[in-house]
């Protein structure tokens, strides 16, 4: 396996530089890189899932028309898998499911209440970046830690040898 990451310095010196994930080869920056693992942003310096949204919110409100195409497309950008600002999401998921019932055309202009509505929505969007969410729910002065267990996700490909898998 490749393209290892760690929040500690101390294991990522141990890891070679060609397995390192290339935003770590360099261990003598000040700050560690933030990163996306499974999709998420992780500040690996904190330790915490964090939203980066600014430059996503610039280039939604010049690319993407006042539309329920448009609506469904910035929604469906906002990746959450572990449901953390679900609360924030379900507010524009209901807008949409609005515009459904209304039966608005997929690119028909939303206007009057929905236009309003809409907006400040998106002015909302930039209070994500506030969000942080620590990546290890065990608190710092947490007991001893009597059993661990590393859980690995992949989409590498997988061969069969002897009816164990193995990682190519």
């Amino acid at each position: 396996m490749t393209k290892w990451i760690s929040n500690d310095r101390n294991v990522s010196a141990d890891i070679p530089e060609l397995k390192r994930a290339s935003l770590v080869v360099n261990l003598d920056m000040e700050d560690l890189p933030t990163a996306c693992s499974l999709g998420l942003t992780w500040n690996v310096e904190a330790d915490k899932y964090v939203w980066k949204v600014l430059a996503k919110i610039q280039r939604l409100l010049e690319e993407k028309p006042m539309t329920r195409r448009g609506v469904l497309s910035v929604v469906s950008s906002l990746f959450d898998p572990l449901g953390f600002i679900a609360a924030f999401i379900i507010k524009a998921k209901l807008f949409l499911q609005d515009l459904c019932r209304k039966k608005l055309g997929w690119d028909n202009v939303i206007v009057e209440q929905g236009r309003v509505q809409w907006l400040r929505w998106l002015e909302d969007l930039p209070k994500l970046q506030v969000i942080q969410i620590e990546r290890c729910f065990k608190p710092k002065d947490f007991a001893e830690t009597k059993n661990v267990q590393l859980h690995i996700f992949s989409d590498g490909p997988r061969v069969w040898s002897s009816g164990v898998p193995a990682l190519r």
